[in-house]
């Protein structure tokens, strides 16, 4: 399933790269979506921008800790749907970090101060979906 979103990240990206130059705005819905190329060298909101070697040391230190996590874990279908989002995207985001040196963006919301892309959006839900199941559990076992 992780692969499945790696390759989810990486097509979307790969798509954007060869159908937008960088800054160029494609509008999707009026007013509330658009499509906007950008080249971020950082994390979110381009924090750490020009570090590199910390940002993938980080991101490869925290993905081993996933995985690590995970296979000590009791395997369910939710779980493991939200440890492969968590790591598919990460895995998404360091490849094109380690093969360009920055991070392909292109989700722009109008309401929204940050442009992303879907390896953001897969690891945001995945943190979300684990951490209910998690209090999900907690509040079960007491």
């Amino acid at each position: 399933m992780t692969v499945v979103f790696l390759f989810l990240d990486l097509g979307t990206k790969q798509w954007m790269q060869t159908h937008l130059v960088p800054g160029q705005t494609h509008q999707v819905i009026a007013q509330w979506l658009d499509w906007t190329l950008v080249h971020n060298s950082g994390v979110s909101f381009s924090l750490l921008s020009g570090h590199w070697i910390i940002v993938i040391t980080l991101q490869i230190s925290v993905i081993a800790l996933l995985v690590f996590i995970y296979a000590r874990s009791r395997s369910s279908f939710l779980l493991d749907l939200g440890y492969a989002m968590l790591i598919g995207g990460a895995l998404g985001n360091l490849v094109n970090r380690a093969i360009l040196g920055y991070v392909v963006d292109f989700i722009s919301f109008r309401w929204w101060p940050a442009i992303f892309n879907v390896a953001d959006v897969e690891i945001r839900v995945g943190a979300v979906l684990l951490l209910v199941l998690y209090l999900r559990n907690r509040a079960e076992t007491h």
